[in-house]
């Protein structure tokens, strides 16, 4: 007995020092020489002090499932070149700076983990969500990340009137723009929770991947944005800043708003310098107007399974072009590493220069429809409302498209007719649905009259510099409306202007922008900016807009019935799902034209861990694990 009591003393020991060995061994990363060179002169503490105590670990599909790339350890070291077209950083940076709570292998929404926070727990029937930061971690300043930066985010923005006036409906129980805001309880320094008063199933993938979310709502900055807020610096202090910014005196919400850079879809601009992020990269002072550089995060909490810290690219410099032609000569002579936003009309040049350039075209999936037409069913004309609320005409207009010309001349035949609204070409009965409907007089030019017997007219107003598809897909709808006299129009604007007479102003009468209607994080995408209206009326309760019909009301009901459902691919996802695309296709809220589109990925030869299939906007969700091959 004395004998087996010493083995199991001994076998103790041996685990005790051999678990201790394996604890210091995982302590033991290593991070880029660029750093290790800052660390050495002691204008950094060791990689060890700058990672949470439970890094992110990175590997075979964790960022990108297995079956769409073969993942590979990287080497460190070199400098990301990019483009961006337009007055900001694209999308392409957008994404790449973007850092949800939550994250699921390529955009999915299965199997769920935690990326900022290490863990989460769901419980009491889908409505009660606690999280738990990672211990250590930090923002890029070096300053630790804990539960006041969310307690800040959510008590003193989210649920502050003047900085928020309509508090997002993500955050409201149910998901619903009329349930109460959830209800946030601070349990410890690293744990919150989130308590929804009725079901919400789909709230972890809101945190992962809806609307490209990030964690900009939840957590923010508190030892930085507290100077501009008054509840922490007396108003009096904050009044030359607010002067400065030229703002009106005790302006302090539009002070502190202009100061926020926590969305990731502000860490683009030039002035972001000096923001603390999340981002494996940080905007560097470097940057201009024309240029943005950024800087490999030194506190990034993300390592590969050899404990090496990510990311492996040291820099990013973007350079500003003014359009996809400039960035299409760009990309044919090297001048380019990675980007999304390729041209599909340009594909056969761009596979025929491949090797010249060095680079690769990676035919993925786009997680949009191809450039459906948006009629605003809200534009405040009584003509124009008579005749576009008719079903009829929608139908006439979604007949009238040639879709295989579109697919075969644009996409090169790698796409198919939209199954979301009637798609097969039949332009006689989009003719006789037109008359049908009382359009039947013409001018002498041979475009049909409306109502008040002046031509019919549908202004197309977008920007071209979003989707490298959008123009040509609708120059060729144009035409097709054209031949059913209904005279039409279209016409690129700046980014800016589009914004605030679309969305803001409802004053455009139809433009065209992304949907989506393939992946379960979202049902149908743009539809926001052809029913401004109806959308006010509805996520306020009334209060404002206008009152939508009931087939668009039922629409809204069930995109928040889907919310409460549980995630994509249950029985009740499922059938939710099924009844959207019933209404949809019965009453077509947008022209829907192509699905399924397929869409190609500029890469360098040199680099690795590039995705081959799956979403192609997945690999910006994933750039941290790209390197380049020496």
């Amino acid at each position: 007995m004395k004998k087996f009591l010493v083995v199991l003393i001994v076998l103790s020991l041996l685990l005790s020092v051999f678990g201790s060995n394996i604890s210091f061994a995982q302590k033991k990363y290593k991070e880029s020489p660029m750093l290790a060179e800052l660390v050495k002169a002691g204008k950094l503490p060791p990689v060890e002090q700058r990672l949470p105590k439970n890094p992110f670990v990175v590997g075979p599909g964790v960022l990108i499932p297995e079956k769409d790339l073969k993942w590979e350890v990287g080497e460190y070291g070199g400098t990301l070149r990019m483009f961006w077209t337009g007055t900001e950083g694209g999308g392409d940076y957008i994404i790449i700076l973007c850092e949800p709570l939550l994250s699921a292998p390529g955009i999915s929404d299965s199997p769920i983990r935690g990326n900022i926070v290490e863990d989460f727990k769901v419980t009491g029937g889908n409505r009660v969500f606690t999280f738990k930061l990672r211990e250590g971690l930090k923002w890029s300043d070096g300053t630790p990340v804990t539960t006041e930066d969310v307690r800040f985010a959510y008590e003193d923005v989210l649920l502050n009137d003047k900085l928020t006036p309509v508090f997002p409906s993500a955050y409201r129980s149910g998901g619903s723009p009329t349930g109460e805001p959830m209800k946030l309880e601070i349990v410890d320094k690293y744990t919150f929770r989130l308590t929804s008063k009725t079901r919400y199933g789909a709230f972890l993938r809101v945190l992962t991947i809806e609307a490209w979310a990030g964690h900009g709502d939840l957590l923010k900055p508190a030892h930085y944005l507290k100077q501009f807020h008054p509840k922490y610096t007396p108003l009096e202090k904050l009044e030359p800043l607010i002067k400065k910014e030229g703002f009106g005196p005790g302006e302090w919400w539009r002070l502190f708003t202009a100061k926020d850079f926590s969305s990731h879809w502000k860490q683009s601009r030039p002035d972001s310098v000096g923001f603390p992020v999340l981002a494996p990269w940080v905007l560097s002072p470097s940057t201009t107007s024309d240029v943005l550089v950024y800087e490999r995060n030194p506190y990034y909490f993300k390592v590969d399974v050899e404990g090496n810290q990510l990311p492996y690219i040291d820099k990013i410099v973007g350079y500003r072009v003014q359009d996809q032609e400039t960035a299409l000569l760009k990309v044919l002579a090297g001048e380019i590493d990675f980007t999304r936003q390729s041209n599909i009309t340009q594909l056969p040049l761009l596979k025929a220069n491949e090797q010249k350039g060095g680079y690769k075209v990676y035919l993925l999936d786009k997680h949009t429809d191809g450039a459906p037409a948006y009629i605003s069913l809200n534009y405040k004309d009584p003509v124009w409302r008579k005749v576009v609320w008719d079903v009829r005409f929608r139908k006439a207009l979604s007949l009238a498209i040639n879709r295989k010309e579109i697919i075969d001349t644009i996409y090169h035949g790698l796409a198919e007719p939209t199954s979301w609204i009637p798609s097969e070409y039949n332009v006689a009965e989009a003719n006789r649905l037109l008359d049908e409907m009382g359009l039947k007089k013409r001018s002498p030019e041979g475009w049909r009259l409306g109502p008040d017997g002046k031509p019919f007219t549908i202004n197309f107003e977008t920007i071209g510099i979003w989707e490298p598809d959008m123009i040509p897909v609708n120059e060729l709808v144009v035409e097709y409306w054209k031949k059913i006299g209904i005279r039409t129009t279209l016409k690129q604007i700046d980014p800016t202007l589009w914004q605030q007479r679309g969305r803001e102003a409802n004053q455009l009468q139809a433009s065209v922008l992304w949907g989506a209607h393939d992946m379960g994080w979202q049902l149908w995408y743009g539809l926001d900016f052809a029913t401004v209206l109806w959308d006010q009326w509805y996520n306020t309760g009334g209060k404002q807009g206008e009152e939508p019909p009931l087939w668009y009301k039922t629409l809204k009901d069930l995109a928040i019935k889907s919310k409460r459902a549980a995630l994509p691919g249950s029985p009740e996802y499922k059938e939710v799902t099924r009844k959207i695309k019933e209404l949809e296709y019965k009453y077509i809220p947008a022209i829907y034209i192509t699905e399924k589109v397929k869409y190609p990925l500029i890469a360098s030869a040199k680099l690795g861990n590039v995705p081959t299939s799956g979403y192609a906007i997945a690999a910006n969700f994933s750039v941290e694990q790209f390197f380049f091959r020496k």
